[in-house]
Order: structure tokens, then sequence, then C-alpha cells
């Protein structure tokens, strides 16, 4: 089991950039994954080392293969459906649902809505063909900043100077934008 290196190491705040460019890859931290032989228990104590939902399941090449949540555990293993020694692939989730680095919060969170799910793993051009470069959780887009609605919202009515009003509508605008583009 090993971890990804932080792969935010441009990143920028909201002020040094506009918020259309701003990613989720921009803010989120290392994925927590291992092999298929990795055990449930090791997987789960992980988890909450960690404090996260998820561990993505990787082949040889870093490629994902599968991924176990906390509903996972809840559903297979605190049951008494699997044995907590099994591996993880008799309880990992398939197929994995990915998506590129360079999308926008919205993007990420339009795919967690019409997949029903609650974590996208980031790989390299967005399929399961490649390396695993990030993991992006409905928390994460909530809790990041950038181009969510109610932040642009919440910053244009509380802006003291029109300038920042002025742009914080802009990001607005191009957020709409994306949104009409996606057909939201």
């Amino acid at each position: 089991m090993y971890f990804a290196a932080d792969f935010a190491s441009s990143r920028k705040g909201p002020s040094q950039q506009g918020l259309g460019s701003i990613t989720l890859a921009d803010v989120r931290k290392d994925v927590l994954r291992g092999r298929v032989e990795t055990s449930i228990q090791e997987a789960a104590v992980q988890m909450s080392q960690r404090g996260v939902g998820s561990f993505v399941v990787v082949d040889g090449e870093d490629r994902p293969v599968g991924i176990v949540t906390d509903r996972d555990l809840r559903v297979k293993v605190a049951t008494g459906e699997v044995p907590l020694n099994s591996e993880v692939d008799g309880i990992m989730s398939l197929p994995v649902m990915t998506l590129g680095p360079d999308q926008s919060h919205a993007a990420y969170l339009i795919q967690m809505v019409q997949r029903k799910i609650h974590h996208l793993v980031i790989t390299e051009d967005g399929t399961s063909k490649s390396a695993v470069v990030g993991m992006v959780s409905e928390h994460d887009i909530l809790a990041a900043p950038g181009d969510h609605p109610a932040l642009i919202i919440r910053e244009i009515r509380s802006s003291k100077a029109i300038e920042n009003a002025i742009r914080w509508r802009n990001n607005g605008d191009r957020l709409i934008q994306r949104y009409l583009e996606q057909e939201v």
C-alpha cells in the first residue's frame, strides 16, 4: 500500500487565478491506494488513520481497477457478508468511475450526481487505462474554494469594493457559460 505524491504543487489560491482555471486537482490531497491482495482490515485501518472514505485498488502500472469505500465496508463487511481478513477485491466496487484532472468543480459534481457515486478517481487521461493522479469526493467539492455557485453569491454579497463584486460577477458568468456548455 502506498500514497500518491501531492499533485497540487502548483496550486494558486482564488485570488491568484480566475475561478475558471481552478480545478479540484489543484486542491486535492494524496490518494490512498494499494493492490488487490491488500486485506480489507489493512485498507480499513489505513482509511481510518488518514481520515478518508475510500481506498483505490490499482494494478502494477498504477491504473485503477476498483475502489473500496466506507459504504462497501458497512454493507459487505460490517454485516458479516465478507470476512475482515479477505482481500479488498472481494468488496471493491467496479467499474471505477474516472475523470481527468482538468475538470471544474461543477463537472466533477455533475458526474457524481449522474452516476450516483460519492468518489471519482482522477487519472492522467480521464480513463481507467491510465495512472491515478488524484481522488475527488463530494466532501472535497463542498469544502474546496473555487467556482461553487454558493461561494460566488456569498462573495458578491460581501464585496465592499465594486471591483471585487464585478470580478466575482464575471466568475459567475463564466460558471454559467460552462454549465450551458456541459448541458447542466
